[in-house]
C-alpha cells in the first residue's frame, strides 16, 4: 500500500481478479455439484473438484507469484535454485495430474481402501522424491 492509503495500480487488477476467480470457482463446484456430480461416482466428482481447485490456484499463482518476485527482497538465502524449484514444480504437478487420472478413469474399479492406499501412496512417493530433490542435509534451512 502507499503512504496515501491507495492500492497501487499493478496490484489493484490483481485484487479483482483474485475476487473474479474466487467466485468462478465457486459458481463452477456449485453448478457441477447440482447438474452434474449425479452422473459421476464419488471418486469422479473429487478428481473434478481436486482439477477445479488446481486450475484456480494455477490462475492466481500465474498473476501473484510475479508480482510477489518483484517486490521480495531478494538475497542469497531466500532464492530457491533454479534446477530445484522446476524439479520440485514438475514433481508436485505429475502427483497431482496422476491423480486426477486416477480418479476420473480407475478408481471406480477399486474399493475405497485400495483407493485411500493409491492417494496416500501418492503422498509418500511425492513427498520422497520432494526430499530426494533437496537433498537431506538442506533440512531445516526453511
Amino acid at each position: 500500500m502507499c503512504a496515501e492509503g491507495h492500492v497501487p495500480k499493478d496490484m489493484r487488477w490483481r485484487i479483482y481478479l483474485s475476487i473474479f476467480t474466487v467466485f468462478a470457482g465457486m459458481a463452477f463446484v456449485v453448478t457441477w455439484l447440482f447438474f452434474y456430480a449425479g452422473d459421476h461416482s464419488f471418486w469422479e466428482n473429487l478428481g473434478v473438484l481436486i482439477l477445479s481447485f488446481l486450475i484456480f490456484v494455477g490462475v492466481n499463482a500465474a498473476f501473484w507469484v510475479p508480482f510477489g518476485l518483484r517486490h521480495a527482497p531478494m538475497d542469497e538465502s531466500w532464492q530457491v535454485p533454479e534446477k530445484k524449484g522446476w524439479a520440485s514444480a514438475v514433481i508436485g504437478v505429475g502427483a497431482c495430474l496422476f491423480l486426477i487420472v486416477w480418479l476420473l478413469l480407475y478408481a471406480d474399479d477399486y474399493s475405497i481402501y485400495q483407493n485411500l492406499a493409491v492417494l496416500l501412496s501418492v503422498l509418500v512417493v511425492g513427498g520422497g522424491l520432494g526430499a530426494a530433490v533437496w537433498g537431506w542435509k538442506n533440512r531445516g534451512r526453511w
